[in-house]
Parts: C-alpha cells; sequence; structure tokens
C-alpha cells in the first residue's frame, strides 16, 4: 500500500466539489460585504440626495461675458488668464460688489476660463441673480483694467455679461436653465452609480471572493474522490451515495465477494474519522463475514484492537466529514500493524 502525505505546505486539490461547499459554508461573507456595501453606498446616496435638494433651495445663477484680449504667444495668454483671478482682481471686483449692497466673492462662488484664441470665456456661479450680474461686469472690467496697467495691452468686452438662473450638484455639475421655475434635482443611474461607489462595489465583492478562496486553500477535508485517490493510492472498494442508495448495495455486495475471495475469516471496518455509518455497514457486511469495527483510526486508541483482531482492514472515508490528514494518520496506523488491506470505501 503506497501513500503520500500532503501537508499544508504542499499541494491542495482545489475542485468544483470543494468550491461549492465553502460558497455554502461562507455564502454569510457575502452577505455581509454586501451588507456592508449597502450601508455605505445607501448613507452617500441619502447624502447626495440631501446635497442637492439644498442646492435647489438657493438663489443660484450662472453669469458669462466674453473678453477680447490680443497676446503676442502663448506665454502672454497664460499671463492674462492667471492675472483674471489674481489678488488684484478679486480686491477690485469686491469693492464694486460692496459699494452695491451685495456680498464679496468667497465660498459658494466659482470661477472658470474658456480660452480659446484671443477670446477668453469667463463663468461664475453663485447666489442672487442681480448680484450675479453685477460681479460678471466687475470682474470683465476689472481684468481689463489690470491687463491695461499690468501687462501694457488693451482688451475689450465682446458682449454683455449673462445671468440665468442653475443648481450646483453636490458633484460639482451645474445644470442651467431658461427660467428659475424650471429647477429641480432629477436623479438617473448615473448620479447612483458613480465610479466611486462602483470602486467599492468591487472591493466589497473581492474581499468576499479572497476570503473564500484562503477558507479553499485551508479545507482539509476530502471533498471528491480525486482528493483522496491524490494521497492514497490503494483500491477503491466502491463509493456509497446518499443520494444514490442503489450505490450502497452495490458497494457492499463487492466487499463481501472481495472478502471470500481473499478468504478472510475476519475483516475490521475501521473509520478514518468520525463516521456515524461504521456500525451500520459492518452489520450489513457481517452477514456473510465476522465483522469487527474501529471508530477513528486516526485518533482514537480503541480503533486499534479492531485491527489486531481481524485479519483484514477495510478503510471508511466520510466525505465533507474526514479530513485528508485524518485519512493519512489513519493510513500510517495500518502500516504500522502491517495488517492486510483490502482497500477504501467512499461515503459521500
Amino acid at each position: 500500500m503506497e501513500t503520500k502525505n500532503r501537508t499544508w505546505s504542499g499541494e491542495t486539490m482545489i475542485s468544483t466539489q470543494k468550491i461549492w461547499q465553502n460558497i455554502r459554508r461562507f455564502w454569510w461573507v457575502f452577505v455581509i460585504c454586501l451588507a456592508a456595501y449597502g450601508v455605505i453606498t445607501g448613507r452617500d446616496i441619502l447624502n447626495t440626495m440631501r446635497a442637492d435638494q439644498d442646492a435647489l433651495s438657493r438663489d443660484t445663477y450662472q453669469a458669462s461675458t466674453l473678453l477680447y484680449f490680443p497676446h503676442r504667444d502663448n506665454e502672454e495668454g497664460l499671463a492674462f488668464v492667471v492675472l483674471c483671478e489674481s489678488e488684484l482682481v478679486v480686491n477690485d471686483v469686491n469693492e464694486r460688489l460692496r459699494a452695491n449692497g451685495y456680498a464679496s466673492y468667497g465660498a459658494g462662488d466659482t470661477f472658470a476660463i474658456d480660452w480659446v484664441g484671443n477670446s477668453f470665456g469667463l463663468t461664475l456661479t453663485g447666489e442672487g441673480r442681480e448680484r450675479m450680474l453685477c460681479m460678471a461686469q466687475a470682474f470683465g472690467d476689472s481684468i481689463l483694467k489690470s491687463a491695461l496697467d499690468v501687462m501694457g495691452r488693451e482688451g475689450s468686452v465682446l458682449n454683455e455679461a449673462s445671468v440665468l438662473p442653475c443648481v450646483v450638484r453636490s458633484n460639482g455639475a451645474v445644470t442651467v436653465y431658461e427660467d428659475a421655475s424650471q429647477r429641480n434635482a432629477s436623479f438617473s443611474l448615473r448620479d447612483f452609480m458613480t465610479w466611486r461607489r462602483l470602486m467599492v462595489l468591487c472591493a466589497m465583492i473581492f474581499i468576499g471572493v479572497a476570503f473564500i478562496f484562503v477558507a479553499i486553500l485551508l479545507d482539509r477535508k476530502v471533498r471528491t474522490r480525486e482528493e483522496l485517490e491524490a494521497v492514497l493510492h490503494a483500491s477503491c472498494i466502491g463509493v456509497i451515495r446518499k443520494k444514490k442508495p442503489e450505490s450502497r448495495a452495490l458497494a457492499l455486495a463487492v466487499l463481501s465477494r472481495l472478502c471470500r475471495r481473499e478468504e478472510t475469516e475476519t475483516v475490521a471496518i475501521v473509520s478514518a474519522g468520525a463516521c456515524g455509518e461504521l456500525e451500520s455497514l459492518a452489520g450489513e457486511v457481517g452477514k456473510t463475514v465476522k465483522v469487527v469495527t474501529g471508530m477513528n483510526l486516526a485518533g482514537q486508541a480503541a480503533a486499534v484492537t479492531a485491527c489486531e483482531e481481524a485479519g483484514s482492514v477495510v478503510l471508511v472515508v466520510c466525505a465533507n466529514q474526514d479530513t485528508i490528514d485524518e485519512v493519512c494518520q489513519a493510513v500510517r496506523t495500518l502500516e504500522l500493524f502491517g495488517t492486510p488491506f483490502l482497500g477504501y470505501l467512499l461515503i459521500q
């Protein structure tokens, strides 16, 4: 009888049965991961919706104006862009806003520049229609005045400042309307499934899969006949499947025939681990040959007595219950006694 003992540091067979069994054992890990994702995403979505609803209550407007500024090269154009939001310009704008009774340019206000050729489009968002109109005019006038003073080059305003109602969403997106009565915060699938939330979902799935993968690697229980054959090179007398009662009668018939052929007067049926069907198997086989039983040969000394009293030994292995280590330990024990080994029965 040849055996090959594979310890944890050695090869571990991964079968479909082993994967399925561990998924059934640890399905709750996926439930916890999905629940955690639901809690995290739910709070994020709720906060987003509250922020968007709060944005609807604000009297927000977008102001835009277009400036003309001729420049010789790209470097001079970049200098003009920097000047547009410089402290010199902002201070001048704030003086004009305060002089008209409006709040200064600051928190809640945004400023952007769209630069194409000699045209510089200014786009501002903030609260109050008249305030935003004043702010757009102040920026345009102050920028051109500062450009003339600092850069010595004259520009002009290409159009009058226009103001439209808008809503600034929580993600920074600005929705502009023709009429303030059109303001609304409609939500789409893209609003809910953002890249950040998608990455959180992928992370939760990865954690669940990684946990199952580690559980599979640590799983030492016998799941399939192939896993047993990888460590136990011996004859398989039969495979008893609980869902197929006919397989039990066939395996026991083969065992009885084998005992008669080997002229075995007494056969020991011992379990590698803790098999609950050992006594019933022994009762059925005992109709044709004397049987002694031994429970858990890998861990109980009482099972050794059964091997000493018998002329041959049959090892019973229970799938999804006995471990590879228990099977190897049982086989090593049998080798020490030198009792003839007829083979093994696998119960699935």
